[in-house]
């Protein structure tokens, strides 16, 4: 079975005070941050005073960025509002190369890794949560196998194509989404 590559992470944590990246190429972080940047910014021009509450109670977003949106190979991951320990709002993305001929190979298998990437990102924001147990566990992150599962749209990894879901909710878009997708990941608008 094909599987994504070693994981890394790009955005705010709770107990550090300072943006955290870790194995993930600067093709993949640059137009990742101005991506999530201008979301935030048309989000919270939208939102206003609202706008705290509502990135706060977002949901945990997986995505399937498919080859041809960051470069030759697609990618696999979480998305989910965060902060650092200095109060300021960014989110945390958990993410890893997936080869774009391996993604119908590992979409009917991928739940249980989706799930591994959302536990961990999640456990960062409990008190004591430390960088280095959170790095451990993206290195540990294997292939996942879950035959009986197959919540993964099926439109995941298609060439160009970026999809994003949660629960019973998925979205779809060309590229990399644009301000006014991703302001409503980060909203009630959406979901």
């Amino acid at each position: 079975m094909a599987s994504p590559g070693v994981a890394g992470c790009f955005g705010k944590l709770r107990g550090n005070g300072d943006f955290v990246t870790r194995r993930l190429p600067q093709g993949f972080v640059v137009p990742w941050d101005a991506m999530l940047q201008a979301g935030l910014l048309a989000s919270r021009a939208a939102r206003g005073r609202a706008w705290l509450d509502a990135y706060l109670g977002a949901p945990l977003w997986r995505f399937a960025l498919g080859g041809g949106v960051l470069g030759e190979d697609g990618w696999a991951g979480v998305l989910m509002p965060s902060v650092d320990s200095a109060g300021r709002h960014f989110p945390l993305t958990i993410a890893a190369p997936v080869e774009a001929g391996a993604w119908s190979a590992w979409r009917p298998h991928s739940h249980a890794w989706f799930a591994h990437c959302g536990a961990l990102a999640l456990a960062t924001l409990g008190k004591g949560a430390r960088l280095v147990d959170f790095d451990a566990g993206l290195l540990a992150l294997g292939p996942g196998h879950d035959a009986n599962e197959v919540s993964t749209p099926s439109h995941a990894g298609a060439w160009g194509t970026s999809v994003w879901w949660h629960a019973q909710t998925a979205r779809m878009c060309a590229g990399l989404p644009d301000a006014a997708f991703v302001a409503a990941l980060f909203d009630d608008r959406v979901g």
